[in-house]
C-alpha cells in the first residue's frame, strides 16, 4: 500500500515533516502525530535520504 507520504515530492515531504514536528512542539498537535512523522521517515528512506534534525542545545 503506498502512502500519501510517498506520493509527495521530496521538498514537500521534507517540509511536511518539519511542518509537524514544529506544531507537535508547539502543542498544536499532539505527540500522537509522532506516528505520522516515523511515516515520513520511511517514506523518505524509500526515496533513499534520510530526514536529519538539529540537535537542540
Amino acid at each position: 500500500m503506498i502512502t500519501l507520504y510517498e506520493k509527495l515530492p521530496s521538498d514537500v515531504l521534507t517540509q511536511f515533516y518539519f511542518e509537524i514536528k514544529n506544531n507537535i512542539d508547539k502543542g498544536i498537535l499532539s505527540d500522537a502525530m509522532y506516528q505520522e512523522l516515523e511515516l515520513i521517515k520511511v517514506a523518505a528512506l524509500k526515496r533513499g535520504f534520510t530526514i536529519l534534525e538539529k540537535k537542540r542545545q
